[in-house]
């Protein structure tokens, strides 16, 4: 399942194609490091960054030097002891040769990089943005200043829509506040001069955007439903697009559950395909011309599809009036409260789900606590368990995948909440089984303790011991850690 999520999702960063790699400056010294800043990668774990020179391909035997991204979908990469020339920094993804972004730089001597430079960070603002101007290699004199203008008029003064000194510095990032639409230039200017020693043409455009409106064709869907988004008074471009986000997470690639291009209408709708996507809340949010600023936003809900009457009538039978627990249905310490997990085989994926029931006489309820899936192994040795511990509501859901890689994981709930979760992917490698033999409480259920084994640390590995305050369940506090070395005899 990791592997196909990653092939998704390379395909679709690939169609936005809203990767930017540039460099901190346009000139270098060859004693400089360079820094080159990336954005919406696809944060795989063999996305690169290589350096080749201008006019030539990106096969491997251009490469100049190269980093990988070390797994983020943004960051910084440093380059050292460039030698003089035009370069043309690459962003790759996954291993390939195929350029997603690239952005130019030039190596040379002092002399030749004394050419003053600027720039607006975007070719294109709205009336609401401010503008940003970067000025490079201006003299450092107290009255060196940088102007905007009209596009095509003189330097007179009169003609100044905007100013600010560059307060005696050689670089600068300045900022100017939301202009009229219209075409514009950045000039640089030495010693409160009317010279022009630089300059870089940009334009406003009108923002048409105020009075979107995004809606839902109904505002809670049953899992595999489909999802209508209704969208007006979009600006119109090819590429502004939707998505649907977890609520409260951040716009970031990676995020993305599903999303569609409105096709350059400002009015319409588009269609999700829900293709098991968990119960939750969920969020779409609308973007213009391929940017990640989200302008609207609409939320909804997605939850599980579920006979309420079976799981009420399964849980007294289980948990009314006796307590007969099983690896699925849990008696919990909780009055009149039944957990019970689920499992359902399609194609090659497992899908489980975790149900809090409710069985107390007037208050019978069923909820969804939390909904997982996996890719089913070829001998599909899938384990999964609960047990409760003792005078606490608190209780431990076990998973473990009998396959090569013995994979576990133990998450401690309370009532609805997860609290904590433990997995041998974080480095602790452990079996379920034995830090269930070594999860207790006591304290008359106000701590709890737990053991697992770092076999990778020392000759024979380090046990830790940690001690937990659950005094009140909703909080999971570490309170002490005991480390001793394992001795085999």
């Amino acid at each position: 399942m990791k592997k196909i999520f990653s092939l998704l999702l390379l395909i679709f960063a690939t169609l936005l194609n809203a990767t930017t790699v540039r460099s901190d400056k346009h000139n270098y010294l060859e004693t400089d490091t360079v820094t080159i800043q990336f954005k919406e990668m696809t944060g795989l774990n063999k996305d690169w960054i290589g350096i080749y020179p201008v006019g030539t391909n990106t096969d491997w035997n251009n490469v100049v030097q190269w980093r990988w991204t070390g797994d983020k979908a943004s960051g910084t990469v440093v380059f050292k002891d460039l030698p003089k020339g035009n370069y043309r920094v690459h962003a790759f993804y996954n291993n390939t040769y195929r350029s997603e972004a690239r952005n130019e730089f030039r190596v040379g001597s002092k002399s030749e990089n004394e050419v003053t430079f600027i720039e607006t960070r975007k070719k294109t603002y709205t009336e609401k943005e401010k503008i940003q101007v970067l000025v490079e290699r201006m003299l450092g004199d107290p009255q060196d200043w940088v102007g905007i203008y009209p596009k095509g008029s003189s330097n007179d003064w009169k003609n100044v829509v905007q100013w600010s000194w560059t307060d005696g510095r050689q670089g600068n990032i300045l900022a100017f506040k939301p202009l009229k639409s219209g075409a514009y230039e950045a000039r640089a200017f030495f010693k409160n001069s009317f010279k022009t020693e630089a300059s870089y043409e940009f334009k406003v455009v009108k923002s048409t955007h105020t009075n979107i409106t995004l809606s839902t064709d109904k505002p809670v869907y049953t899992i595999n439903e489909n999802v209508t988004i209704n969208f007006t008074n979009m600006p119109g471009n090819t590429k502004d697009w939707l998505a649907i986000y977890p609520v409260g997470s951040s716009n970031a690639w990676k995020n993305v559950i599903g999303w569609k291009w409105t096709g350059g209408k400002k009015n319409g709708h588009v269609t999700f395909t829900n293709n098991h996507v968990p119960a939750g809340e969920y969020e779409v949010r609308v973007f213009f011309n391929n940017t990640f600023k989200d302008e609207a936003k609409k939320t909804f809900k997605i939850t599980s599809n579920f006979d309420k009457e079976k799981f009420i009538q399964q849980a007294k039978e289980h948990c009314l009036n006796k307590n007969n627990n099983t690896k699925y249905v849990l008696c919990s310490n909780e009055e009149n409260i039944v957990y019970i997990l689920t499992l359902d085989r399609k194609d090659l994926i497992n899908y489980h789900k975790h149900y809090r029931v409710s069985i107390a006489p007037s208050q019978e309820n069923v909820t969804i606590v939390n909904e997982y899936e996996h890719f089913r192994d070829w001998n599909d040795m899938f384990q999964t368990f609960h047990t409760k511990l003792e005078n606490t509501p608190i209780y431990v859901i076990y998973n473990k995948i009998n396959g090569v890689d013995d994979n576990a994981y133990v998450s401690f709930y309370y009532k609805d909440k997860h609290l904590k979760s433990f997995s041998n992917h974080n480095d602790l490698r452990y079996a379920p089984t034995d830090i269930a033999h070594n999860i207790k409480t006591f304290d008359n259920g106000k701590k709890l303790s737990l053991e697992y084994d770092d076999v990778n640390a020392n000759p024979h590995g380090i046990n830790f011991t940690e001690i937990y305050d659950i005094s009140n369940p909703s909080e999971f506090k570490l309170i002490k850690t005991i480390k001793k070395d394992i001795i085999i005899h």
